[in-house]
């Protein structure tokens, strides 16, 4: 939903045109009358329509159970200039299907938002959330209407990997470790201070789809009148991964188990380097794997 609240700004008026029929990032497919996709952005679809105000937003989710889903809808959501809370907590409707409603706002505008998610838990697509946004004085009701009909008309469609990255990938890490130094002193000398940066990014890619993140950095400084300081920060989190292609590149798709999914695009130089959004790493093989 990182995209949520930039698209947000144009979702209380019509939209006319420039709408394509089929999405180009979640591998889906879907029945949504005369909603029509207006934006696309690796994990987030806007549908608008040109006679109903409002619209419908596809989000893509990494949750792998009913219950680890349940929990992520009822948390909300917040960022800067967006809140929605849920008016109640989320419930089951099918075997792998759950609703939930929020309220919330947004620039100063009070808003109302359904949602149904469904779980898929394949390999390639854990499942998405498909939900209205309107003033909360709107009528929702065609918009509800029609997230019920994308909801049962849900298909998933397998990606294609021309590239045969994952071979690539099976048993192997790639790592971005950097280190950042700087230091200053008064001219004559009786001031200084000096800081110091390292991080560390890994991620570690199994036959079997799964996946581990691991980041971690510290940061020292020490100067004139300053005891030596040093923090610390560590994180490790899991997942599944698949390759994917959109817009002719291929995406590096992580389905994190807290429910978050992130694309990066992912390539390599003659030099032997991976890229992935354009930062250098480094691969080699892991023995994180069975």
């Amino acid at each position: 939903m990182k995209t949520l609240l930039i698209l947000l700004l144009s979702t209380f008026i019509l939209f006319q045109s420039n709408a394509q029929i089929k999405p180009l990032g979640i591998p889906i497919s879907f029945m949504a009358d005369d909603w029509k996709v207006i934006n696309d952005d690796y994990g987030t679809i806007l549908l608008g329509h040109e006679k109903i105000s409002g619209a419908i937003f596809i989000i893509e989710h990494g949750c792998q159970t009913i219950d680890k889903l349940k929990e992520l809808l009822d948390g909300g959501y917040k960022e800067e200039g967006l809140e929605l809370f849920a008016q109640k907590s989320a419930r089951s409707i099918d075997e792998n299907m759950v609703t939930i409603s929020y309220s919330g706002f947004t620039e100063g505008t009070q808003i109302n938002c359904e949602v149904i998610s469904i779980l898929n838990n394949n390999n390639y697509c854990k499942g998405v959330s498909i939900m209205t946004l309107n003033q909360a004085s709107a009528d929702n009701s065609k918009q509800k209407e029609a997230i019920k009909k994308i909801a049962q008309s849900m298909s998933f469609i397998k990606p294609s990997d021309p590239q045969d990255w994952k071979s690539k990938l099976n048993g192997q890490k790639l790592i971005d470790r950097e280190s950042h130094s700087s230091s200053d002193s008064s001219p004559d000398g009786s001031f200084y201070v000096s800081v110091s940066t390292n991080s560390s990014t890994i991620y570690t890619f199994c036959s079997d789809g799964t996946f581990r993140y691991d980041y971690s950095s510290s940061s020292s400084s020490s100067g004139s009148g300053l005891d030596a300081n040093m923090e610390k920060e560590k994180e490790s989190l899991q997942g599944q991964w698949v390759i994917t292609t959109i817009n002719n590149k291929p995406m590096l798709k992580c389905m994190y188990s807290e429910g978050i999914v992130e694309y990066q695009e992912i390539s390599r130089k003659q030099s032997g380097h991976y890229y992935l959004n354009g930062s250098q790493y480094t691969k080699g093989p892991s023995d994180y794997c069975e």
